[in-house]
């Protein structure tokens, strides 16, 4: 298993990159960081010297309680301040990590005039008055929008009348079909063979090479590192297994499309179809239906429902007039110089329509 070198940074002045197995920083002379955080800089710092070797692997350094100095974890005695090592003298902890989790980085001081200045250009100061501006545009679009939408209630006079009534007419004729069975009212013409649908049936079989794999053995390979707690970090392995391609031969079957026949029938059967309504419409309050007796007495037509469109001109206080469909049973009820309510907006002076019957007594 490699031993590589690892690194911390120093917190009293800054300085990044300092060895790990250091007890000192080189730039200003502070002991370690109290919680020091060791991290890899480079894989390629690997110990190649045994006797390093060997005090990498002799155990994590230990804090003197009394002065704070670390010392390896083979010294009894600490080389800072003399203090005997004892069980109040804590060790550094030992740490396993994953390759991604390993840490590359310390604790280093950061240049935060410069963080600020980014941080500046990143996010602009907020102005104010920019946000009271906007509010403004936002509350002045809706109040416009409200405004366009009121109404002003207008009285406009009836001054006649529009009606147009249709009876909707079909027609039974004699037709021929053809479908699996003869519907209630068919009467059979022929009946023939037919495809219905195809059943999917083994053909035959086809010899074919797919890429399967097989485990060949296993090996072992760097999965993550352990921090020794003394600046140095050690390879952790696992094992994984090995695998090789080969080709497998293998029998595909090969399938057809196989129709099945089932008996089709022609038949002939009568059905209803739609032809021109009858349709009567005039500019009168007296609407009548067309003449439906030739329906009433041939048994090929027959009455397949009636509708209508009823319309009211009115004449509004600017002698303008306005043509509006209405529900028959008001439409009905109306008069030739009767005055009803409409709407028109209150801002723009556009007619709008007329309030529905309901809300005309309002």
């Amino acid at each position: 298993m490699a031993i590589h070198v690892g690194r911390w940074d120093c917190t009293t002045c800054g300085y990044k990159g300092v060895l790990g197995p250091k007890t000192e920083c080189p730039n200003c002379g502070a002991d370690r960081p109290k919680n020091v955080k060791f991290y890899m800089a480079a894989e390629k710092d690997i110990v190649q010297d045994p006797e390093v070797i060997r005090r990498a692997k002799a155990g994590a350094d230990w804090r003197c309680s009394f002065c704070g100095q670390n010392n390896p974890n083979d010294v009894q005695v600490c080389k800072d301040c003399g203090n005997p090592r004892s069980e109040a003298d804590k060790q550094l902890a030992v740490k396993t990590y994953t390759t991604a989790d390993v840490p590359r980085s310390g604790d280093g001081t950061k240049d935060f005039s410069k963080l600020k200045e980014k941080e500046a250009i990143a996010t602009p100061p907020t102005s104010k008055k920019g946000c009271f501006i906007g509010l403004g545009i936002i509350v002045g679009i809706v109040g416009l929008l409200v405004l366009l939408a009121l109404n002003k209630t207008v009285e406009v006079t009836v001054k006649g009348f529009e009606w147009e009534q249709s009876i909707l007419v079909e027609e039974k004729r004699n037709v021929q079909e053809e479908d699996w069975s003869i519907p209630n009212g068919g009467k059979i013409i022929s009946s023939f063979q037919a495809i219905h649908h195809y059943d999917q049936v083994l053909d035959h079989y086809e010899t074919r090479t797919r890429t399967e794999q097989r485990a060949v053995g296993s090996e072992e390979y760097v999965c993550g590192q352990k921090d020794l707690g003394n600046g140095y970090f050690e390879d952790q392995y696992c094992t994984r297994t090995i695998y090789e391609d080969y080709q497998v031969e293998y029998e595909e079957p090969i399938y057809r499309d196989e129709p099945v026949y089932q008996t089709k029938y022609r038949y002939s059967i009568d059905r209803w179809f739609s032809i021109s309504p009858i349709v009567t419409q005039d500019k009168n309050h007296s609407p009548t239906w067309g003449n439906a007796m030739h329906i009433r007495t041939s048994s090929s037509l027959r009455e397949a429902g009636r509708t209508g469109t009823y319309t009211v001109i009115v004449q509004d206080e600017k002698n303008e007039e306005h043509i509006e469909e209405i529900p028959l049973s008001w439409w009905q009820q109306l008069e030739i110089g009767d005055n009803i309510k409409a709407k028109r907006g209150r801002i723009t002076g556009g007619y709008r329509g007329l309030y529905k019957e309901e809300e005309q007594s309002n």
